[in-house]
């Protein structure tokens, strides 16, 4: 079996406050100290455990648990961490709470089972190569991305190791870079690094980095002996059930096959009985090996009082176990009953046979003192620094509530500092921009003014001078983003991170698009130009802006009249705008003809349609935040909103096309926008249609909840989440909601809110008339049927529901059709008989019926009602049987068409007697000098009749009778094909014709004889007449 390490699995959320914890803090005498290894106060609790970790080093433990009982927010859970980590810092430590056992898809015992071998560690030495050292240097080297680009990427890293007998440089590879920082490998840890995968382990914290003043919240270990490249004895420890997940995953092999294979398997099997125990063998052949030792850890079950009287039976058997961990309880409760009984009542809701083997430890609430000093040693440990003050404030709260929720919000609290302290740096960095940048320009204009003396001639100094036109431009630029600032804290003040989001990802696009628009407009490309492209990007922005912050009207629950202050002056202002661009653009373009103005007034003619589809969105939304019901139809109102701005945007982007292929060549910076555009449009369109559907489907075909159905059902609109009482519509898979709420839902989605079956498609149950209707004076369908309505009666003879209707929609099997099934080239057309309904055998499947009375006029009525059955299950099953019978009449159906169309391909099969072949001669009468072709067919359609039931050979031979010179001749006749009636032998008609071939051949040979003889004076008949007519 494979060992490999394993990333824990264990849970560390209610261990995260108290990461701090190092130990129990004890003196050597086992007398508690203030503050020491992480804990604060508790001495008596603390002092106790100290006990209780000398009765386990000296193995005075087994059979019996630790109870730790105490108010919430009293240090339980730091105090089993320092247990464990008194034990050793690779005592797996495996915390719980007695709720987790309850799942409806694992047992509790299997629950309990795997935190049970999560806390039975495994030590596993291991001879190996390694680089051992503490870190003196760690630089990383970046070169240029190979893979092209502006950035940069880690080539290799340099790293120095310094032990006590020397130090040496490594060159390491970038993959090993990745697991240094994993490991927040720092100058000062001490650290080893295998020499054969890279693997790298942080040991700790140099002891020469140690202070006096340390709250030892740091792992600190001494300066390695010996060289820095040696052999070491690596010690991996896992878990027994690490050991479980790893062996539980699919294994594959180097090959092709195995590594498709591998692909099949699931990503993660069932952690079974049978294959513990194959890892526990492996275990055990290990520590006989002296490979490895079991490490007993500790599990830690908070809430015990959650658990049930079953928990508490499997847990004092497992106590028993020879390899049972250090099992430690914690609760907060007194007396109260037993979960899993009644009315049994016992202290802290444990069994008194399982509290015999607990030892109980109380603790003490904290006071104020010892939570500042508790947060203090927290804030360290998270690298924040706190004022007093504040530090203060959460000791008061903390004595309030619980300590643990106060120490978990540092996390929180640390990355809002780094994340107001990154915005800080942009603003400063942005401050410092614009400093710089107006500096220069003050220079710029300064050194002009200096040389010409005159404002003129120091314009035109200043727009000769490139060097001093750069500076104007970025002096511009950082203008155009202050006037963006002021304008966002005016109008819109705080950005959240969608809206910043959306922002920066249109930008690029846009910023793209205006690149392309510049290869199209080159020749008039010039500092108004850019100015102008300038400008449109800028109020692009505050339109994507206004959209978004309108949107969020919908979502938001409070909006203050600073919200509609803002927006209302934001979109007024960008409609003032875009009017008045659009008119100097129409203006520009009638006066100087097609220009690039004609460019701006079709982009600015697009943000007035967006401005004008934000506003209305704006009145919609603010309206129904006046009124204290739901505004029904707003949806609805939204929706051809959005089709006919649609509509109109369409129509401007096709004129700008058309005009700019006419005018200058083909717009590439308009074909996204436009395909986007079009694409919505055709979704509005597609919206309008199917809620058009859906809501017409909704009123004529869906019925109305009955008061049953509501008390039966939840009787709460997952919609609106509120009661049902009345206007309520039941969606064909049977959920009910609000006809109000329903129309609103359709206006966006024809699904169904609670289980998305999709309404449109759904075939509506309606008494459809037969689409089939027989054709007039067909005997052959009118018998048809016939014969279905027969077949789908009952035993008692009432039709079964549907039958028919479901046979109607078949097709007709005797009606041949030549373009559904092609025939084969040269086999004859033929139409099958009726089939008879064959029942199918009963399937051993399904479940057997009960057994019928053999006379049922012998049972009372009351008995006969007592077997039909009045109750709602009772009429479900007759429905059910129903419906298989139905579903069983369908597949033999299905398959009978199936068969009839193989059938239809197969050749006609021919009798072929078993004494010989008949052959029979046809003597045709004598041909006339001129023949009709009435004749011809005659005689040619007669032959093939005569020939139908014999085999015909390859060549046949014809005697000609009326010729003069009374010669033979012998003529090679090719095989006519038969279009009569085929007739089908069945294998045991073949073995009687078989077993009475003179019989069959005498009856054969005299039928033909008398046709043949019947068909000769026909002929014979027919000549002589055409002969005395052409005499």
């Amino acid at each position: 079996m494979k060992i490999e390490e394993v990333k824990s699995t264990v849970k560390t959320q209610r261990i995260a406050a108290h990461s701090h914890v190092k130990g129990l803090g004890l003196d050597e005498n086992g007398v508690p100290l203030q503050m020491a290894a992480g804990l604060v106060g508790q001495k008596d609790a603390r002092e106790a455990a100290g006990v209780v970790v000398d009765l386990i080093k000296t193995k005075k433990m087994s059979g019996r648990a630790l109870l730790l009982a105490g108010p919430p927010g009293t240090g339980k859970t730091a105090i089993a961490l320092a247990i464990a980590q008194e034990l050793g810092n690779k005592v797996p430590f495996c915390p719980m709470v007695g709720s987790e056992v309850f799942s409806s898809e694992i047992k509790k015992t299997e629950v309990l089972m795997e935190n049970f071998r999560r806390s039975i560690g495994l030590r596993i030495r291991e001879t190996k190569e390694v680089y051992e050292g503490e870190v003196t240097e760690l630089t990383p080297v970046e070169t240029e991305n190979p893979m092209g680009g502006y950035g940069k990427t880690i080539s290799n890293v340099i790293i120095g190791l310094k032990t006590a007998k020397g130090t040496k440089q490594l060159k390491l590879d970038p993959s090993i870079y990745e697991s240094l920082q994993k490991e927040k490998v720092e100058v000062g840890d001490v650290i080893y690094i295998e020499a054969n995968s890279g693997a790298v382990k942080r040991q700790g914290r140099s002891d020469t980095f140690a202070t006096e003043f340390d709250l030892e919240t740091e792992e600190y270990v001494p300066l390695p002996k010996g060289d820095v490249h040696k052999k070491k004895e690596v010690v991996q420890d896992v878990t027994l059930h690490d050991l479980d997940v790893a062996n539980a995953r699919p294994q594959g092999g180097q090959d092709v096959l195995s590594m498709v294979g591998q692909l099949m398997k699931p990503k993660k099997t069932e952690i079974t009985d049978k294959l513990r125990m194959e890892i526990n063998k492996v275990v055990n052949k290990y520590i006989d090996q002296g490979v490895a030792e079991l490490v007993p850890g500790v599990l830690f079950i908070d809430e015990v009082h959650m658990l049930d009287l079953e928990c508490f039976t499997y847990l004092h058997k497992s106590l028993e176990s020879a390899i049972a961990p250090i099992v430690i309880f914690a609760t907060n409760r007194g007396r109260c009953v037993i979960r899993g009984t009644d009315d049994i009542v016992s202290p802290h809701g444990i069994p008194l046979d399982l509290l015999d083997r607990l030892l109980i430890v109380r603790t003490a609430p904290y006071n104020l003192t010892e939570i500042e000093q508790i947060i203090r040693l927290r804030a360290q440990t998270e690298g924040l620094n706190v004022e007093d003050t504040a530090i203060q404030a959460l000791s008061k709260i903390g004595g309030n509530t619980t300590l643990r929720a106060k120490c978990r919000n540092f996390s929180g609290v640390s990355h809002i500092c780094k994340s107001q302290l990154a915005e800080n740096l942009l603003e400063m960095r942005a401050l410092g921009i614009s400093v710089i940048s107006l500096t220069l320009t003050g220079m710029v204009i300064g050194n002009a003014y200096y040389q010409k003396k005159q404002f003129y001639p120091s314009v035109v100094y200043i727009t000769k001078s490139n060097p001093s036109m750069a500076v104007i431009y970025i002096q511009s630029l950082v203008l155009v983003l202050m006037l963006g600032k002021l304008m966002k804290k005016i109008f819109l003040g705080t950005l959240r991170a969608a809206e910043f989001e959306h922002l920066m990802e249109r930008f690029w696009y846009a910023l793209t698009e205006t690149c392309l628009a510049f290869t199209v407009f080159r020749d008039d490309f010039n500092p108004k130009f850019v100015a102008l492209f300038t400008v449109l990007l800028f109020l692009k922005s505050f339109h994507w802006l206004a959209e978004d912050r309108v949107d969020y009207m919908e979502r938001s629950p409070v909006i203050g009249w600073i919200f509609h202050l803002r927006v209302a002056g934001l979109l007024a202002c960008l409609a003032v705008l875009d009017y008045q661009l659009i008119a100097y653009a129409y203006q520009s373009t009638i006066a100087k003809g097609a220009t690039v103005q004609l460019v701006f007034g079709f982009e600015y003619a697009i943000l007035m349609t967006m401005v004008l589809n934000t506003a209305i969105k704006y009145m919609f939304h603010a309206a129904e935040l006046r009124s204290d019901t739901p505004w029904e139809n707003k949806a609805v109102f939204l929706l051809y909103t959005e089709l006919i701005i649609g509509l109109i945007r369409v129509i401007l982007y096709v004129i700008f096309v058309i005009l700019m292929v006419k005018i200058y060549t083909l717009p590439l910076f308009a074909f996204r926008p436009m395909y986007y555009t079009m694409r919505n449009f055709k979704k509005a369109l597609n919206d309008v249609i199917l809620s058009r559907r859906a809501i017409r489907n909704m009123n004529t075909l869906y019925p109305d909840a009955t008061p049953e159905e509501l008390q039966l059902s939840d009787n709460i609109c997952i919609i609106c989440r509120e009661d049902m009482v009345s206007s309520s519509k039941k969606l064909p898979c049977g959920h009910i909601f609000h006809t109000a709420c329903l129309r609103s839902w359709f206006q966006r989605q024809q699904t169904c809110p609670t289980c998305r079956l999709n309404i449109l498609r759904t075939p509506i149950t309606t008494t459809a008339p037969n689409p089939i209707q027989p054709a007039a004076g067909n005997d052959a369908n009118n018998q048809n049927d016939a014969n279905r309505s027969t077949s789908t009666m009952g035993a008692a003879g009432a039709a079964v529901p549907g039958a028919a209707a479901a046979q109607a929609n078949l097709p007709n099997i005797n009606l041949p059709n030549s373009a559904a099934l092609p025939m084969i080239p040269g086999a004859p057309g033929f139409v099958l008989p009726q089939m008879p309904f064959i029942g199918l055998p009963p399937s051993t499947l399904l479940m057997p019926l009960p057994p019928v009375p053999p006379a049922l006029d012998t049972l009372t009525d009351e008995e006969l009602r007592a077997m039909e059955g009045n109750e709602r299950h009772h009429v479900e099953e007759r429905i059910k049987h129903l419906q298989n019978i139905r579903t069983l009449l369908d597949a033999s159906v299905a398959l009978m068409n199936q068969y009839s169309t193989i059938v239809a391909r197969l050749p006609p099969v021919e009798i072929v007697p078993a004494a010989a072949t008949l052959t029979t001669a046809v003597v045709p009468p004598p041909p006339s000098p001129v023949a009709s072709p009435s004749t011809e067919v005659a005689a040619s359609s007669s032959a093939s009749t005569v020939l139908t039931t014999v085999k015909q050979p390859a060549e046949v031979q014809i005697e000609d009778l009326g010729s003069d010179d009374d010669s033979v001749t012998k003529l090679k006749k090719e095989p006519l094909p038969s279009t009569s009636k085929a007739f089908l032998i069945t294998p045991d008609q073949q073995q009687q014709q078989q077993q009475s071939p003179s019989t069959s051949s005498s009856s054969v040979r005299h039928s033909e004889d008398s046709e043949m003889s019947e068909l000769r004076r026909r002929r014979l008949e027919k000549f002589g007449a055409a002969s005395s007519g052409a005499n």
